[in-house]
């Protein structure tokens, strides 16, 4: 793999250049069409996927039978990581291709049984697991102690930048349930704040996604809704 393909992924940062290409030597490159399920919720886990290209939005199904989103991955992030648990894992949830979607796929047993063996491995992957039960739990503070509203604004902020801005602005592909997965809400309630941010030229609403045309202005909206404003003066 050319060096100016290569993500940086958190868990080859930090390696040397022998350990990080024996690492990525493990994987295999995997592509999926846009909707294309890439594992099934309770699927043997079995692959660590480290994305090069595309996004990909994982899903579980709650009591009420609905299906949440409470996760989105792009370019440079790593998702499956339950399945270096020792012992049959199973997934957590389904994860699904937003787009089309490139990934390198590296068999868990190989990867767990190498950074056993390989210290500078090993310290590379405590703290991409510390990171995730980091994110997890600011995660969790957010939706039990933050308004509804400015975490709905910091989840379209973080998609935005996910998803970059290029000179016509910024398409997020997830409908607005979507959207109330991610932020731990009601489909009402974004829509509520979806509306106040059209009013204020920010986003446009659309057929399963949201236009951002000012993600600086969106930005300064998640730091400053607290004080009942969404434009910036």
């Amino acid at each position: 793999m050319d060096d100016r393909d290569v993500p940086v992924w958190p868990l080859i940062r930090g390696l040397t250049e022998h350990d990080r290409n024996e690492l990525l030597g493990m994987g295999r490159r995997r592509r999926y069409r846009r909707d294309e399920v890439i594992f099934h919720e309770a699927d043997r886990a079995d692959s660590v996927h480290l994305i090069e290209r595309g996004h990909v939005a994982s899903c579980a199904f709650i009591e009420t039978g609905e299906t949440v989103t409470y996760r989105v991955f792009g370019p440079g992030d790593t998702f499956g990581l339950l399945a270096l648990q020792s012992g049959v894992a199973r997934r957590y949830g389904t994860t699904i291709a937003l787009d089309e979607v490139v990934t390198l796929v590296i068999d868990a047993e190989h990867l767990r049984s190498r950074c056993l063996g390989n210290a500078a491995m090993g310290q590379v992957l405590i703290d991409l697991l510390a990171t995730e039960v980091r994110a997890f739990a600011a995660a969790l503070v957010e939706a039990l102690f933050v308004p509804v509203e400015v975490r709905v604004l910091r989840r379209l902020t973080a998609l935005a930048h996910l998803y970059g801005h290029g000179e016509a602005g910024t398409v997020i592909p997830l409908t607005q349930e979507g959207l109330a997965g991610l932020a731990g809400t009601s489909r009402a309630s974004v829509s509520k704040v979806l509306k106040g941010l059209e009013e204020a030229n920010i986003v446009e609403r659309r057929r399963s996604a949201v236009f951002v045309a000012d993600p600086e202005a969106l930005a300064w909206a998640a730091t400053h809704a607290p004080r009942g404003s969404l434009s910036p003066p």
